[in-house]
């Protein structure tokens, strides 16, 4: 029961008083305000964390690469996609600002919901995601803010998408 309030609380799911629990349906309109929120989040975050990267944040990312690697050679989508969102934690929550961790803590299910009702195997080609990754670790490593910003707003824009993988290249 409690598990079925966190899903209500998160949006996955909408309790409909005497009749019960059903998965949430999301409008393509809400998929693209989410993604107006995740670009936002995702750009404030690497503007904060470029040039300043922690080595264990830095592990990390790269553990969350090497996952991204695994799963496709496994050719499984679906743990590419948990791989990806932990990337992503893991650059809000090195941030340095404590609000856009909580932020994405909120935002988070929506965007996996929002992945897994779009399209859940729409992840392009799976060995390109964890590329993609290293060059937005890379440009985290960089001292450069807005570089580091204009990419991770590209990638959050385009990702998501049903077929937005051609942006990952």
């Amino acid at each position: 029961r409690d598990a079925v309030k966190k899903l209500v609380h998160e949006g996955v799911v909408t309790y409909v008083k005497r009749r019960g629990n059903y998965v949430t349906e999301i409008s393509a309109e809400e998929a693209g305000q989410a993604r107006q929120v995740r670009v936002v989040i995702e750009e404030l975050a690497a503007r904060e964390l470029a040039g300043k990267l922690r080595p264990e944040d830095e592990r990390a990312l790269m553990a969350a690469i090497d996952d991204m690697r695994h799963a496709a050679r496994l050719e499984d989508p679906v743990r590419v996609r948990q791989a990806d969102l932990a990337f992503h934690r893991t650059v809000c929550q090195a941030s340095g600002n404590p609000f856009i961790a909580k932020v994405w803590a909120v935002l988070e299910p929506s965007l996996y919901t929002l992945n897994a009702i779009a399209d859940p195997f729409g992840v392009g080609d799976l060995r390109r995601m964890s590329a993609w990754h290293e060059r937005l670790l890379d440009t985290l490593r960089d001292s450069d803010p807005n570089q580091a910003a204009a990419l991770f707003a590209s990638h959050a824009g385009a990702h998501g998408t049903p077929g937005s993988s051609a942006s990952h290249e």
